[in-house]
């Protein structure tokens, strides 16, 4: 059988997995997504290859012979960005451990080592597949080489590019390709070809006469004529593209295929390197191993073992015996009643399991509510037995609180935190390894709480909030669903009307929700100029079709009718299976370790997208009411709340003197930056400095501003430094906060939250500029968070206190909403506000606005 080799093109993959992948960061803040799609494209190469040779070719730094024959060769090229750059010396290491043949040459490039490699192997009968991303390489291939070139899917797919794949695609042999080239040159590599010549023309003039000599042998008869004369006339230049393009195949190397053979890789360093650097599917993907690497790392590994307890027995141990940590895992989900099995670990070292059975809960229970333990997300926990341990760690949320905004997984913070990178070792169970492993998690994440600072942050806030949100979901709120079949009949209604009217307007019908057939009828039938082409005609999304609202009446009426296609089949459809038809209640879920500025989030459904800004996604509101017959909400919202923040942290004297006399800040920063009397304001430009208001928190560019205001960019900017000339301690604050987020590499909120921004220092334009939006807006966003958080925790224990039947229901961005009896709504309006307006201490009042109604709707 002929032998295989793989012959990889090092910096091509690498950049190809760079730009394919999103941005990847360990919790430390190291990028890793050009290492992982290299190592993922790499390995599906080998998988699917099965080679018998492996090697990497590299480019030099130096410059190579091109360089010297053009000086400007590759000039118009940028510089890798820092973010792929500093993942170079990682994809070196992995190629280490991976032992894989690694060849570079001075004076030539990657190419050339491909060309050459591939040659040598051609004439000892191996068949060379070459990985790489770059259409050049395309005039190496012949019956023995094959360029892998990967496809539509990135790191799943290959395209295999064999001398008939050329022939079909170009209807000529892979060498004419170099000809090809040298007559169209190729700016991204600064080869300048022959003017007025692009590839059409190339490929013409070769198929026509076979190759760049003839068609020069035969100038006279080279048509077009244009084309014949700049041959004529840059015949030195063609020469030098021609030169430039060709890839040599007698690079002279310094190693032999015996050195290229395929090597068994050092499965034990990977483990390793992949640990320590958050790769948790690529570690999976090696052979399992016995190893003692993890005694090796931790000096001693003390496993703990299964006690053989039935259920009397592990009670009675729970009285007697300190319990350390507490896991849970929810068998068969898809059943209406998932079965649980409970994993204890006592600090004895001693493991008991306890098996499914539903009759048991209320006896663990009583066991575990003033119990102190850890566990790995309380509220979960809470849920299965009905009860909140009160004294128990959650050892998730501290996980967060160290590492906000990443994707936690006990694996891989075990790996980076308690293991530091060495390899782990087969286990005796996966639920005794988890145990293990959270054992020892606990006091490295109780020792990065406390080095951090974030103690308070955790025992005062996040922890207590848990209890709150558990008994929120638990309660859920009142839908009637028959409200919401009312109104998702209206809407429909008023979709089939608008499609109607869309129809009667272009004069035929058609699939309004296909964008290639409303692409057809805007820009052909109807004559409308196409902003941004796609594969199936000019684009028909939201900002495309925003831009063109003042060209024909249609496009509101387009509009409006995926509007409310989207509030029926998104927040009315999808809202209706999420409500318990016995008990008429919708249980969201609250999660607390997912945004990076600490904000909630929700889900089932996600109450932050209910609809307000339409008149007819505000009516779904009507729908949600109190849990029971005749009570009442309330809902409390912080006027304004990040705005006070932004001027409690500035101490902007106008900003602050603004919110002392009670002014509209809006009004205020309209009269300011408009320079009109503050009397004289208008709604219209009050709306315009509202905006202006909160894109300065969220760091808003002129392009942002423009887009939203619907005006130039040139006028856009000038209220921005309008704004900024008249409160520029604002402007000195943000400035100060980028400098200091570029040095420490995070910001903090008011109590101490931390968002590391990575991207802050990145050379990257857009990475850079997220990062420093990230640092302008999380401070504020994060402190209005932790406010909100604390008003809840105060008054949740101010309800209690005062042995209150009412709940707190639902928390939306800055909104409470709660339910009360009506002997208990004046009582609760009370403790609402002054449990969210004495949260925290600014410089400028806290301000609170409250309303109460029989449904959602009617609080405002």
């Amino acid at each position: 059988m002929r032998k295989k080799a793989l012959i990889i093109d090092g910096y091509s993959l690498a950049f190809r997995a760079f730009y394919g992948i999103p941005l990847l960061s360990t919790p430390t803040g190291i990028y890793t997504n050009a290492l992982y799609g290299f190592a993922t494209i790499m390995l599906k190469a080998i998988e699917t290859i099965k080679p018998d040779y492996l090697l990497i070719a590299f480019d030099r730094l130096e410059p190579s012979f091109r360089h010297e024959a053009f000086e400007e060769y590759k000039g118009t090229r940028q510089k890798a960005p820092a973010e792929l750059v500093s993942q170079f010396s990682l994809i070196d290491e992995y190629i280490e451990y991976m032992k894989i043949a690694r060849l570079e040459k001075a004076g030539y490039e990657a190419d050339d080592i491909l060309g050459t490699v591939s040659h040598i192997l051609r004439d000892q009968d191996v068949h060379s597949y070459i990985l790489t991303g770059d259409r050049d390489a395309f005039q190496l291939i012949n019956p023995l080489t094959t360029i892998l070139y990967p496809g539509s899917r990135g790191m799943s797919d290959f395209q295999f590019t064999d001398p008939e794949w050329i022939k079909e695609k170009y209807d000529l042999e892979p060498e004419q390709l170099i000809d090809v080239k040298a007559l169209m040159g190729d700016p991204s590599d600064n080869i300048p070809g022959v003017p007025g010549i692009g590839e059409k023309t190339a490929l013409k003039l070769i198929h026509a006469y076979g190759n760049l000599q003839e068609v020069l042998e035969n100038i006279e008869d080279v048509k077009p004529k244009r084309a014949k004369e700049n041959l004529v006339t840059y015949r030195e230049q063609l020469d030098l593209s021609h030169y430039l393009v060709k890839i040599v195949t007698d690079v002279p190397l310094e190693s032999s295929p015996e050195e290229w053979l395929l090597q068994e890789p050092d499965n034990s360093k990977l483990r390793s390197f992949f640990d320590t650097y958050s790769l948790k599917s690529l570690a999976d993907r090696l052979p399992e191993q016995e190893d003692v690497s993890l005694s090796e790392a931790l000096e001693e590994v003390d496993f703990p073992e299964y006690d053989d307890l039935d259920f009397p027995a592990l009670l009675k141990k729970l009285e007697q015996d300190d319990l350390d940590i507490l896991i849970y895992k929810e068998n068969e989900p898809d059943l209406e009643s998932a079965l649980v099995e409970f994993f204890f670990l006592f600090k004895n070292n001693k493991a008991v399991k306890l098996g499914p059975d539903q009759e048991m809960m209320a006896k663990l229970a009583e066991k575990l509510k003033d119990k102190e333990f850890s566990a790995w997300n309380l509220k979960g926990l809470a849920h299965l037995i009905e009860t909140y341990p009160s004294k128990a760690d959650d050892l998730h949320l501290q996980a967060y609180l160290l590492n906000p905004g990443q994707n936690l997984s006990i694996d891989s913070l075990f790996a980076s935190m308690v293991l530091e990178g060495a390899n782990r070792a087969a286990t005796a169970g996966d639920e005794l390894e988890e145990l293990w492993q959270l054992h020892k998690l606990a006091k490295e994440l109780a020792k990065g709480i406390e080095e951090r600072d974030l103690k308070e942050l955790y025992e005062k806030i996040e922890l207590p909030l848990s209890e709150v949100l558990y008994q929120m979901e638990a309660t859920g709120i009142g839908v009637k669903l028959e409200v919401l079949g009312e109104i998702s009949k209206n809407i429909e209604n008023e979709i089939n009307q608008t499609q109607k009217s869309i129809f009667e307007v272009v004069g035929k019908e058609f699939n309004v929700n296909s964008p290639k057939q409303l692409s057809q009828v805007l820009f052909e039938d109807l004559g409308l100029t196409g902003l941004k082409k796609t594969k199936t005609g000019y684009s028909t999304d939201a900002e495309s079709l925003e831009r063109l609202i003042d060209d024909h009446e249609v496009i509101e009426l387009i509009i409006k009718y995926r509007g409310l296609a989207k509030l029926k089949g998104t927040y009315l459809d999808g809202l209706i299976p999420l409500v318990d038809t016995q008990t008429s209640k919708l249980h969201t879920s609250f999660h607390q370790t997912v945004t990076a500025t600490g904000r909630l989030s929700s889900s089932n459904p996600n109450m932050q997208n209910i609809p307000t800004r339409t008149p007819e996604g505000r009516l779904i509101r009507k729908a949600f009411t109190a849990t029971k017959e005749n009570w009442r909400l309330i809902s409390a919202d912080y006027s304004q709340i990040e705005l006070r923040i932004l001027a409690h942290l500035s101490q902007d004297e106008h900003f602050v003197d603004a919110y002392k006399q009670g002014q509209d800040i809006h009004r205020r920063t309209a009269s300011e930056v408009f320079n009109i009397p503050f009397a004289d304001v208008t709604p219209d430009i009050r709306e315009k400095a509202k905006a202006v208001n909160f894109g300065i928190v969220y760091g808003i560019s002129d392009y942002g501003l423009s887009t939203q205001l619907k005006i130039n960019r040139k006028e856009a900017q000038g209220y921005i430094d309008r704004f900024f000339e008249e409160f520029p301690a604002i402007k000195a604050y943000q400035e100060k906060l980028i400098k200091e987020a570029k040095e420490k590499g995070f910001v903090t909120t008011i109590f101490n939250r931390r968002r590391y921004l990575p991207e802050i220092n990145s050379r990257n334009f857009n990475l850079r500029s997220f990062g420093e939006r990230a640092a302008l807006n999380t401070p504020i966003q994060g402190s209005a968070a932790d406010l909100i958080k604390i008003a809840m925790i105060r008054l949740n224990k101010a309800i209690k206190e005062n042995n209150l039947q009412s709940r707190i229901l639902l928390q939306v961005h800055d909104e409470l909403v709660c339910e009360a009896p009506p002997e208990e709504e004046e009582i609760l309006k009370e403790l609402i506000i002054t449990a969210m307006e004495e949260a925290i201490v600014l410089s400028v009042p806290v301000v609170v606005e409250i309303y109460s109604g029989d449904n959602w709707f009617d609080l405002k």
